[in-house]
């Protein structure tokens, strides 16, 4: 990593003095202006890491599971994980994804179940009962519709902003 790159992109900037964690204490270099500034060295070396790490993972054929699902990071998220065929998680995180798996692959299993009801409809159904379909695709692809090709247990998560947006599992 090169560290004035990582200056340029204004990694050393943190949060307010007032809102920090202990826990960061390691890793904050000083302040200013009353935000801390990270150690870009300490970020380096740890960036430096986990590239080894994702390498290493996805070399063997692992899957990491993208979880991003603050507004900003949303795209940004989905299509760095669908250039990678990786599964995402950018709408809400669904409670048991892993730790309850066998529930939330039903919910998959109906997406796919709908969206073939939708392709083969034909003249089965009536407008409405198609609209009605339609809507229960749009929700089942906003909550389980990038976690449609995970290998369960995923080989890691990759996840933006813990804290602000309730990540939890």
């Amino acid at each position: 990593m090169d560290l004035k790159q990582l200056l340029e992109a204004g990694v050393h900037f943190g949060h307010k003095t007032s809102r920090w964690s202990p826990k960061m204490r390691p890793y904050i270099w000083g302040a200013k202006n009353h935000i801390h500034l990270i150690d870009v060295s300490k970020t380096a070396l740890l960036l430096e890491r986990a590239g080894k790490f994702i390498t290493e993972v996805t070399s063997t054929g692992g899957q990491f599971l993208f979880v991003g699902t603050k507004k900003a990071a949303q795209p940004i998220i989905q299509t760095a994980a669908s250039s990678l065929n990786m599964p995402f998680v950018i709408h809400r995180w669904v409670g048991g994804t892993l730790s309850n798996y066998d529930q939330v692959k039903k919910a998959v299993t109906r997406l796919l179940h709908m969206r073939d009801v939708i392709q083969k409809a034909g003249s089965h159904y009536k407008k409405k009962e198609i609209s009605m379909i339609q809507k229960e695709i749009a929700r089942l692809e906003k909550n389980v519709g990038g976690i449609i090709d995970l290998n369960y247990p995923p080989a890691g998560i990759i996840v933006v902003d813990v804290k602000k947006r309730g990540f939890c599992c």
